[in-house]
């Protein structure tokens, strides 16, 4: 019976172990799309801009580049936030320009340039 307990315990200790999870990092990731005259064709761009010890910590810098955007004060330059993501809208038709950057934070394990299933 004694054994029994043993093995059990083992047997507990294993599998709580297996279901931990490792200390990971959190990366806000910036994306940024264009559209405009002769913009048509480019392809959307993704990066990391910088990592943190804790999710919460990543969200308040992924908040502060969003500010940071939706700060800039240039002349012919409208930026609008909707959730992550900001739309920036820059000169006159018709040659405007509309760039929509988008954030996210995820895992340090996670890279959006990846395709999906590799």
């Amino acid at each position: 019976m004694r054994r029994l307990v043993q093995l059990m315990a083992a047997v507990c200790l294993l599998c709580s172990a297996a279901t931990a999870y490792p200390e990971c990092s959190w990366v806000v990731w910036a994306s940024a799309s264009v559209i405009g005259r002769g913009l048509m064709d480019k392809p959307t761009q993704t990066w990391p801009t910088k990592a943190f010890p804790t999710k919460t910590e990543c969200d308040a810098g992924r908040n502060q580049a969003i500010a940071r955007l939706l700060a800039t004060d240039v002349s012919g330059v409208k930026a609008v936030r909707v959730g992550d993501m900001v739309s920036v809208l820059v000169g006159d038709p018709p040659d405007r320009t509309l760039t929509t950057y988008w954030f996210a934070c995820l895992l340090d394990t996670i890279d959006p340039r990846r395709e999906k299933g590799k």
